[in-house]
C-alpha cells in the first residue's frame, strides 16, 4: 500500500464539510470565547440601559394615564359642580318667579277685596239714600201722627218694647258688628228690635238722635239697650261677649221678658 497515491475525495458531503463546517469550527475554536464575552456584554447593556429605558417609558406612560384619569375626574367634578350650580340658580329663579306670582295674586285679591268693600259701601250708600228719600215721603204722609208723640217718648217706648234694642243706622258698619254679635244667640225677632234711625225720616232721625244724646250721652250709633239699660256701643258689646258678660245679660233679659209675657193662670 506504500507509495499508493489516493485520489482527492470529491463528494458533496465532503465539499460541505470543507467549505462550511470546518471553517466555522476553526472560527469558533479561535474566537468563540470572544463572541461569548461580547454576548454577555451586550446582554448587560440591554439589561442596564435598554430595559431600564423601557421601564421608564412604561412608568411615564402609566403616570400619563394616571394624570389623564385625574384630569378626567377633575373635569367630571367641575362639570358636576357646574350642573349643581346651574340647578341651584334655576331653582332659585323658579322660587323667585313663584313668589312674585303669589305676591301678584295677593295684590289682585287685595284689590278685589278693596273694590268689593268700596262697591258695598257705595251700594249701602245708595240704599241709605233711597231709604231716606222714602222716609221723607213717609214723614210727609204721617203728618199729625208723628207730631202727636215726642221724640223722647218715641225713643223710650221703643227701648221698652223688647228686651234687646239696638239703635242703629242701616248703612253703619259698627251697627253691623253689634247686630252680628247678637245674631249668634238666635233670639226670636220679637225679642230683638233694630231701630234704624235713617228709616224714620230726616226730621225724626235728627230729633231721636238728639234725644239719645240728651238722655244717654250717646251722639253716635249704635246704642245697645238690654232690659232698658244702655250697655254700650259695638266695641263694648264685642268686649262683653269676649268676656262672657253679654251671655249673662242676654240670658237674664230674655228670661225676665218671657216670664213677664206669660199670663198668670186664672185662680
Amino acid at each position: 500500500m506504500d507509495g499508493e497515491v489516493y485520489d482527492e475525495v470529491d463528494t458533496p458531503a465532503f465539499n460541505l464539510y470543507n467549505d462550511v463546517i470546518f471553517p466555522c469550527r476553526v472560527f469558533l475554536l479561535s474566537y468563540g470565547w470572544y463572541l461569548l464575552a461580547a454576548a454577555l456584554v451586550l446582554h448587560q447593556i440591554f439589561v442596564r440601559f435598554i430595559r431600564q429605558q423601557q421601564h421608564a417609558e412604561t412608568g411615564a406612560m402609566k403616570k400619563s394615564d394616571d394624570a389623564s384619569d385625574r384630569h378626567r375626574e377633575r373635569l367630571l367634578a367641575a362639570r358636576q359642580r357646574q350642573q349643581e350650580h346651574h340647578d341651584k340658580v334655576a331653582a332659585e329663579a323658579e322660587a323667585e318667579k313663584r313668589r312674585k306670582e303669589e305676591e301678584k295674586l295677593a295684590r289682585l285679591r287685595e284689590e278685589m277685596a278693596q273694590r268689593s268693600v268700596v262697591e258695598n259701601a257705595l251700594m249701602d250708600r245708595r240704599i241709605g239714600e233711597a231709604r231716606r228719600d222714602k222716609a221723607k215721603q213717609q214723614d210727609k204722609a204721617k203728618g199729625d201722627s208723628a207730631e202727636c208723640e215726642s221724640p223722647s217718648d218715641f225713643l223710650l217706648r221703643m227701648i221698652a218694647s223688647a228686651p234687646i234694642v239696638i239703635v242703629s243706622k242701616s248703612f253703619c258698619p259698627y251697627s253691623r258688628k253689634a247686630k252680628a254679635a247678637f245674631a249668634t244667640y238666635r233670639l226670636p225677632r220679637e225679642e230683638v228690635v233694630y231701630l234704624e234711625l235713617d228709616e224714620l225720616g230726616e226730621k225724626m232721625e235728627k230729633a231721636v238722635q238728639a234725644e239719645l244724646s240728651r238722655l244717654y250721652d250717646r251722639e253716635r250709633v249704635p246704642a245697645v239697650f238690654v232690659s232698658g239699660d244702655f250697655i254700650g256701643d259695638a266695641d263694648m258689646i264685642i268686649a262683653h261677649q269676649r268676656e262672657g258678660i253679654l251671655d249673662v245679660l242676654v240670658h237674664d233679659a230674655t228670661e225676665s221678658w218671657r216670664k213677664r209675657s206669660i199670663p198668670n193662670p186664672p185662680k
